[in-house]
């Protein structure tokens, strides 16, 4: 499947699929085993979100969007970059690092490169930008951690202080969203160091540094 997937920048007629693939990706998690994680954002609060530049470089958030389609047209997935300058949900984000900041794939295209495939189109993008760190965060017990892994971003070390507050926010934020009796609390930090340069059928955004 992966090789007729396209990956475009949601202009404001596609916002709609945005939105949906978000909603639908939340729902299939549920908080304290129960209650859908789901998705509260209008078509009109992501537009404004997408719209939004960074304080350091001007670039857009909307250029740091991935929307992936199928050869009819039909959303499958979805990648929300940030990078340095750009207000990031639970992250502050670096010079020369670009962060996922969320990464959803319907639950009918799972396990057919989709997630792999908007991953890639990330990193060409912060490749392109000049960036030389890709990072993201990943709930413990979340099964795309063998994805990342094997794409190959690798788990920063933290610190016992570091481990406790993130697990309390996360179940304090998440509850139990891959099951009442899933060991796992908390999340990963990974990386991936990556090597800035042009990537064909990529433009630059930024006018210096990330």
């Amino acid at each position: 499947m992966s090789d007729s997937v396209q990956i475009v920048n949601p202009d404001d007629s596609q916002i709609e699929f945005v939105v949906q693939v978000q909603t639908d990706f939340l729902n299939s998690k549920h908080m304290c085993c129960l209650i859908p994680l789901g998705n509260c954002e209008s078509v009109s609060e992501k537009t404004k979100q997408l719209n939004a530049v960074s304080k350091v470089s001007q670039t857009s958030v909307r250029s740091y969007a991935g929307l992936a389609l199928d050869s009819s047209g039909r959303p499958l997935g979805y990648i929300q970059l940030k990078g340095h300058g750009m207000y990031c949900d639970m992250h502050k984000v670096k010079p020369a690092e670009v962060h996922v900041e969320s990464l959803a794939v319907l639950p009918e295209a799972r396990g057919k490169g989709v997630g792999r495939k908007l991953l890639q189109w990330g990193e060409d993008k912060a490749k392109a930008d000049g960036c030389s760190l890709y990072s993201l965060a990943v709930l413990k017990g979340n099964p795309a951690l063998r994805l990342y892994e094997r794409f190959g971003f690798v788990k920063k070390e933290a610190d016992c202080v570091e481990a406790c507050m993130a697990n309390m926010f996360v179940l304090c934020c998440f509850g139990r969203p891959y099951g009442c009796c899933d060991r796992h609390f908390g999340a990963h930090d990974m990386e991936k160091n990556i090597e800035p340069g042009a990537v064909e059928g990529v433009t630059m955004d930024r006018g210096g540094g990330a």
